[in-house]
């Protein structure tokens, strides 16, 4: 292919809503890590409220070789993506669709889904000489590694031909001189009732004759790593997609030791870009080792997006589990002394308590509770949970009003009778540094009883319950 047919510049399209807005940071930053091209991102979205700009806007700043640019989807493109109904995706999905109307000025576009991390540079995948092709893909693994799945049931003998679409290098040129966007639409149109991943499948019958099919290594399916049994970093693009959701945002319960690296991978993009962009104020997770649950407490506290936090783990006097953790958690430090505790309360902001088998339901959980600190200038917020009962095999769940409630005024006493699930935890509360120091001159190595957390709560002025249900306790006996 000749030079001039190729932008200079690296051009990337992701397509998002406010959802989508969220996970954004880690994969924009491994881009601006990993890639030593000069890159332009375009940004395809309908509607964004006001804090996903200013997330974008704020990113955008700290980059140095990457631009972001905001690419919006007109109303009559909006409505045309909008009749295609006959699945569960949101309309967004299809975003890429319109990438050669959308981006008139742009010869070659590497369309890439959010839910992805750059390891290595792309310089090399953008340049692929696609022949006679309109897109460069990478085999489906899971499918195609599988002659009884859905990609074999749909292409029949070619199953093994089978694409994800979460990647997708398109020769816009191409699409603009053949009338795709239209005709593909008009394909959908006419076939979507027949897709059961939407329209992945559309573009698999559609460009069938056109693609070239690219190593692996440049759309890496996390799941590949459990069918495999082998974790494999050394890739250019992994994408956290599989049957299992990996998601690196959710709790991953599934426990794969092959898929897991590649997770915790992940989330260490997202605290390192989340810190560098809210500069927020640090949080000491203390947290009690227990006997049980132990992982599910850690994995809630590993996928918190918060960029500035430590986790103090008090183990257990005897079988504890902490150096094994540790292996796995860097960001835990084991507490072996009262100095080890008083030096890292020391360079808190906020301590937050965990004890007994608490853990985070929502992988925001810190960071909103911080924000709300933020915002009323609290001493003190105390957060709803869930109560999660092992006998019974349910929950037991309160009325959440979702609003933040100025208990100033309150005697904890009070609020004890009114709600007592809430108010009787000795856990699950954000308190300012300088209020443990009043209530406490001397620093336990123990978690706060009910005398300490009485006399946190009587120590700070301004104080909130978060009504929503942000923890869960796992409830062993009743």
């Amino acid at each position: 292919m000749e030079k001039d047919d190729i932008d200079e510049c690296i051009n990337i399209a992701i397509c998002i809503d406010d959802n989508y807005c969220q996970h954004i940071n880690p994969m924009v930053y491994s881009i601006e890590k990993n890639t030593r091209e000069k890159v332009r991102i375009h940004i395809v979205y309908y509607k964004l409220k006001a804090e996903s700009l200013e997330n974008i806007i704020k990113l955008n700043e700290l980059l140095t070789n990457v631009e972001l640019k905001l690419c919006r989807v007109r109303e009559y493109q909006y409505d045309w993506l909008s009749k295609f109904k006959e699945n569960s995706l949101p309309t967004e999905a299809y975003f890429r669709l319109l990438l050669p109307e959308l981006l008139p000025d742009v010869k070659r576009i590497l369309y890439l889904d959010v839910d992805m991390l750059i390891l290595d540079s792309l310089g090399k995948l953008y340049r692929t000489d696609l022949g006679n092709n309109i897109l460069g893909v990478v085999r489906d693994f899971p499918f195609t590694n599988d002659k009884n799945s859905w990609s074999y049931f749909f292409l029949g003998e070619f199953g093994n031909r089978y694409f994800n679409s979460g990647m997708l290098l398109m020769d816009l040129v191409a699409m603009r001189k053949n009338n795709i966007v239209r005709r593909f639409m008009e394909f959908i149109l006419k076939t979507s009732q027949h897709y059961f991943l939407g329209d992945q499948d559309a573009f698999n019958i559609f460009f069938f004759y056109n693609v070239k099919i690219l190593e692996d290594k440049y759309n890496y399916i996390a799941e590949n790593q459990k069918i495999l049994q082998k974790t494999n970093l050394e890739v250019v693009v992994m994408h956290y997609c599989g049957y299992s959701n990996p998601k690196p945002w959710l709790i991953y319960n599934d426990g794969s030791e092959y898929v897991q690296p590649a997770i915790r991978l992940y989330r260490e993009y997202q605290r390192k870009i989340n810190k560098l962009i809210s500069n927020n104020p640090k949080v000491l997770l203390v947290v009690q080792e227990n006997r049980y649950n132990l992982n599910q407490v850690i994995e809630s506290i590993d996928y918190q997006n918060y960029g500035n936090y430590e986790v103090a783990f008090i183990p257990l006097k005897e079988n504890s589990n902490a150096e094994i953790l540790k292996k796995d958690y860097p960001q835990i430090t084991i507490i072996k002394s009262r100095n080890d505790l008083e030096r890292m309360v020391g360079s808190a902001d906020y301590l937050y308590y965990m004890k007994n088998t608490s853990y985070f339901s929502e992988w925001d959980a810190i960071s909103r509770l911080v924000d709300s600190a933020i915002e009323k200038a609290a001493d003190y917020i105390i957060v709803s949970h869930r109560v999660f009962s092992m006998k019974h095999g349910n929950y037991q769940v309160q009325h959440e009003s979702k609003k933040l409630i100025d208990i100033s005024d309150r005697a904890l006493e009070d609020l004890i009778i009114e709600k007592p699930v809430i108010f009787t935890q000795n856990e699950g509360f954000l308190v300012k540094k300088e209020i443990l120091r009043k209530s406490n001159s001397s620093i336990s190595q123990d978690m706060p009883d009910a005398t300490m957390h009485l006399h946190i709560f009587n120590n700070a002025e301004r104080k909130y319950l978060y009504d929503r249900l942000l923890w869960i306790k796992v409830d062993f006996e009743n």
